[in-house]
C-alpha cells in the first residue's frame, strides 16, 4: 500500500481526533490538516463553537529561563502559560503540537 500526503494527513487527523476526544464535541468534523511553513497543523473549515473543546497541549512544565535556553538551540512547541512556567510540548506523543 503506498501512502500519500492526502492518506497521510487523513491518517493524522484520525489519530488527533482520537486522542483529544474531539470528535465527541462536534457532530461533524470542524477541521483539515494541512501545510504550513512550520509543518503540519490543523486548520478550521467551519467556525467553531465557543468552548468546544479542541486539544490539550501536553508537555513537561519548565521555567521560562529553561524554555528560553531551549529555543535559543532551535526547539520549538513551547507554550508560555505565563512569566514563570512555559510547557515543552515537543514529545510526538502531545497531538496539541
Amino acid at each position: 500500500m503506498s501512502v500519500t500526503a492526502s492518506n497521510l494527513d487523513q491518517s493524522i487527523a484520525g489519530d488527533i481526533v482520537e486522542i483529544c476526544g474531539y470528535w465527541r464535541t462536534m457532530s461533524s468534523r470542524s477541521f483539515r490538516v494541512g501545510r504550513s511553513v512550520t509543518g503540519l497543523g490543523l486548520f478550521a473549515i467551519k467556525p467553531i463553537k465557543r468552548g468546544a473543546y479542541i486539544a490539550t497541549y501536553r508537555g513537561r512544565r519548565i521555567t521560562t529561563e529553561e524554555a528560553d535556553r531551549r529555543a535559543a538551540r532551535g526547539a520549538s512547541y513551547m507554550f508560555e502559560v505565563n512569566k514563570r512556567w512555559t510547557i515543552d510540548g515537543s514529545p510526538r506523543w502531545n497531538a496539541a503540537r
